[in-house]
């Protein structure tokens, strides 16, 4: 059974409001690394629910986000994945950024070449070059 839109609505409110008590800095770390993770998801031209899934997992075990946070901040990455800005700062970050592109895009069982690619450019770029187009 599918809740009534008002309680979708009120639930959406109040997952709102616990975000925006997140350390700004800390949430918006969340939203690039979702942003990341949803550019590697979508590089294949479809994000199935086990990326989906696998973007959410990965976010929530930073500890900071619930399940359903968590959802939202995927949600969040999708739609914004083409405004994606470099949040790894420290190698420690790029090497968790590194491992959850990694596991989202096995989430379906399958890296393809786009999938690869999508990592390698992720990885690649800086907060100042994130949305310019490759030098190779």
């Amino acid at each position: 059974m599918v809740p009534a839109a008002d309680v979708l609505l009120q639930d959406a409110g109040t997952t709102l409001r616990k975000l925006m008590r997140i350390d700004p800095v800390r949430l918006q770390r969340m939203l690039s690394f979702g942003e990341a993770l949803a550019q590697v998801a979508m590089a294949d031209g479809s994000v199935d629910t086990r990326e989906r899934e696998a973007m959410a997992a990965s976010l929530q075990a930073q500890g900071v986000l619930s399940a359903v946070e968590s959802e939202l901040v995927v949600e969040f990455a999708l739609a914004n994945a083409g405004r994606w800005q470099a949040s790894a700062q420290s190698e420690h970050d790029r090497t968790e950024l590194a491992a959850a592109l990694n596991a989202v895009a096995m989430a379906d069982n399958h890296v393809s070449a786009q999938e690869r690619d999508a990592i390698e450019r992720v990885l690649r770029r800086g907060p100042d070059d994130a949305m310019e187009p490759d030098d190779a």
